[in-house]
Protein backbone atom coordinates (compact mmCIF):
# COMPACT_ATOMS: atom_id res chain seq x y z
CA UNK A 1 0.00 0.00 0.00
CA UNK A 2 1.43 3.36 -1.02
CA UNK A 3 0.98 6.25 1.41
CA UNK A 4 0.26 9.75 0.24
CA UNK A 5 2.73 12.28 1.66
CA UNK A 6 1.51 15.75 2.67
CA UNK A 7 2.91 18.48 0.42
CA UNK A 8 4.63 20.10 3.39
CA UNK A 9 6.52 16.86 4.02
CA UNK A 10 7.62 16.69 0.40
CA UNK A 11 9.02 20.23 0.57
CA UNK A 12 10.72 19.55 3.89
CA UNK A 13 12.35 16.39 2.54
CA UNK A 14 13.55 18.26 -0.57
CA UNK A 15 15.13 20.89 1.65
CA UNK A 16 16.78 18.19 3.81
CA UNK A 17 18.16 16.47 0.72
CA UNK A 18 19.74 19.75 -0.39
CA UNK A 19 21.27 20.18 3.07
CA UNK A 20 22.60 16.63 3.17
CA UNK A 21 23.92 16.73 -0.39
CA UNK A 22 25.60 20.10 -0.12
CA UNK A 23 26.36 20.10 3.62
CA UNK A 24 24.89 23.57 3.42
CA UNK A 25 26.30 25.56 6.36
CA UNK A 26 23.21 27.77 6.15
CA UNK A 27 20.96 24.87 7.14
CA UNK A 28 21.21 24.80 10.92
CA UNK A 29 17.69 24.00 12.08
CA UNK A 30 14.42 22.39 11.04
CA UNK A 31 10.86 23.47 11.69
CA UNK A 32 8.99 20.16 11.51
CA UNK A 33 5.37 20.66 10.46
CA UNK A 34 4.81 17.54 8.39
CA UNK A 35 2.23 15.11 9.77
CA UNK A 36 -1.18 13.66 9.18
CA UNK A 37 -3.60 15.35 11.55
CA UNK A 38 -7.18 14.10 11.34
CA UNK A 39 -8.34 12.59 14.63
CA UNK A 40 -11.08 10.29 13.27
CA UNK A 41 -8.98 9.09 10.36
CA UNK A 42 -6.11 8.34 12.73
CA UNK A 43 -8.22 5.78 14.58
CA UNK A 44 -9.41 4.15 11.37
CA UNK A 45 -6.02 4.21 9.59
CA UNK A 46 -3.63 3.78 12.51
CA UNK A 47 -0.69 2.48 10.50
CA UNK A 48 -0.69 5.51 8.25
CA UNK A 49 -0.34 7.79 11.29
CA UNK A 50 2.31 5.71 13.08
CA UNK A 51 4.31 5.36 9.86
CA UNK A 52 4.22 8.99 8.79
CA UNK A 53 4.06 10.89 12.07
CA UNK A 54 6.42 8.75 14.16
CA UNK A 55 8.58 6.70 11.77
CA UNK A 56 8.77 9.59 9.29
CA UNK A 57 10.00 11.94 11.99
CA UNK A 58 12.67 9.49 13.09
CA UNK A 59 13.83 9.06 9.49
CA UNK A 60 13.94 12.83 9.02
CA UNK A 61 15.94 13.32 12.24
CA UNK A 62 18.45 10.66 11.15
CA UNK A 63 18.92 12.49 7.83
CA UNK A 64 19.23 15.84 9.60
CA UNK A 65 21.86 14.50 12.00
CA UNK A 66 23.85 13.06 9.07
CA UNK A 67 23.72 16.53 7.49
CA UNK A 68 24.97 18.13 10.70
CA UNK A 69 21.64 19.73 11.60
CA UNK A 70 21.15 19.51 15.37
CA UNK A 71 18.26 21.90 16.09
CA UNK A 72 14.57 21.15 15.56
CA UNK A 73 11.26 22.82 16.34
CA UNK A 74 8.47 20.24 16.44
CA UNK A 75 4.86 21.10 15.74
CA UNK A 76 3.05 19.17 18.45
CA UNK A 77 -0.55 19.69 19.57
CA UNK A 78 -2.69 20.46 22.58
CA UNK A 79 -4.49 17.22 21.73
CA UNK A 80 -1.85 15.47 23.84
CA UNK A 81 -3.87 16.56 26.90
CA UNK A 82 -7.11 14.89 25.79
CA UNK A 83 -10.17 16.37 27.47
CA UNK A 84 -8.61 18.56 30.16
CA UNK A 85 -9.90 18.63 33.71
CA UNK A 86 -8.97 22.30 34.10
CA UNK A 87 -9.08 25.19 31.64
CA UNK A 88 -6.84 26.91 30.84
CA UNK A 89 -4.59 23.90 30.47
CA UNK A 90 -1.19 24.10 32.12
CA UNK A 91 1.76 22.68 30.23
CA UNK A 92 2.33 20.40 33.23
CA UNK A 93 -1.14 18.84 32.84
CA UNK A 94 -1.31 15.06 32.48
CA UNK A 95 -0.76 13.72 28.97
CA UNK A 96 -3.93 11.75 28.04
CA UNK A 97 -4.27 11.43 24.25
CA UNK A 98 -7.65 10.27 22.97
CA UNK A 99 -6.71 9.28 19.42
CA UNK A 100 -3.82 7.79 17.48
CA UNK A 101 -3.06 11.26 16.08
CA UNK A 102 -2.89 12.70 19.59
CA UNK A 103 -0.75 9.78 20.83
CA UNK A 104 1.68 10.25 17.94
CA UNK A 105 2.60 13.71 19.23
CA UNK A 106 3.95 12.82 22.70
CA UNK A 107 5.50 9.71 21.17
CA UNK A 108 7.50 11.92 18.81
CA UNK A 109 8.33 14.28 21.69
CA UNK A 110 9.84 11.32 23.59
CA UNK A 111 11.71 10.16 20.49
CA UNK A 112 13.17 13.66 20.07
CA UNK A 113 14.23 13.74 23.73
CA UNK A 114 16.14 10.49 23.21
CA UNK A 115 17.83 11.88 20.09
CA UNK A 116 18.95 14.70 22.36
CA UNK A 117 20.37 12.27 24.91
CA UNK A 118 22.06 10.00 22.37
CA UNK A 119 22.98 12.36 19.50
CA UNK A 120 22.93 15.91 20.85
CA UNK A 121 19.75 16.98 19.05
CA UNK A 122 18.35 20.17 20.57
CA UNK A 123 14.58 20.23 20.10
CA UNK A 124 11.55 22.09 21.33
CA UNK A 125 7.92 21.02 20.94
CA UNK A 126 5.15 23.57 20.46
CA UNK A 127 1.72 22.41 21.60
CA UNK A 128 -0.69 24.66 19.73
CA UNK A 129 -4.11 25.64 21.05
CA UNK A 130 -6.56 26.78 18.35
CA UNK A 131 -3.66 27.43 16.02
CA UNK A 132 -5.70 26.91 12.86
CA UNK A 133 -7.77 29.98 13.69
CA UNK A 134 -4.54 31.99 13.92
CA UNK A 135 -3.84 31.05 10.32
CA UNK A 136 -7.27 31.94 8.98
CA UNK A 137 -7.36 34.14 5.93
CA UNK A 138 -9.16 37.45 5.64
CA UNK A 139 -12.19 35.53 4.36
CA UNK A 140 -12.30 33.58 7.65
CA UNK A 141 -11.48 30.26 5.97
CA UNK A 142 -8.88 28.08 7.58
CA UNK A 143 -6.35 26.61 5.20
CA UNK A 144 -4.60 23.28 5.61
CA UNK A 145 -1.17 24.90 5.37
CA UNK A 146 -1.63 27.55 8.07
CA UNK A 147 1.47 26.65 10.08
CA UNK A 148 3.73 26.47 7.04
CA UNK A 149 2.49 29.85 5.80
CA UNK A 150 3.13 31.41 9.24
CA UNK A 151 6.70 30.06 9.27
CA UNK A 152 7.31 31.25 5.71
CA UNK A 153 5.95 34.70 6.61
CA UNK A 154 8.24 34.89 9.68
CA UNK A 155 11.19 33.81 7.53
CA UNK A 156 10.37 36.48 4.95
CA UNK A 157 10.08 39.13 7.66
CA UNK A 158 13.47 38.03 9.03
CA UNK A 159 15.19 38.65 5.70
CA UNK A 160 12.98 39.41 2.67
CA UNK A 161 15.94 39.23 0.27
CA UNK A 162 17.28 35.84 1.46
CA UNK A 163 14.42 33.66 2.68
CA UNK A 164 15.56 30.25 3.96
CA UNK A 165 12.59 28.44 2.37
CA UNK A 166 13.43 29.62 -1.13
CA UNK A 167 16.95 28.18 -1.24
Amino acid sequence: MELAVPEVAVELLRHLRRCARLRDPGCTAIVHLAAYKFVGESVEHRGKYWHTNVDGTSTMVEAALRAGVRELVFSSSCSVYGTPELVPVAESAEIRPESVYAESKPTVERVLRWYGVTDGLCSVSLRYFNAAAAGAGADGKIGEDWAFSIVKRADHDRDPHHPAFDR
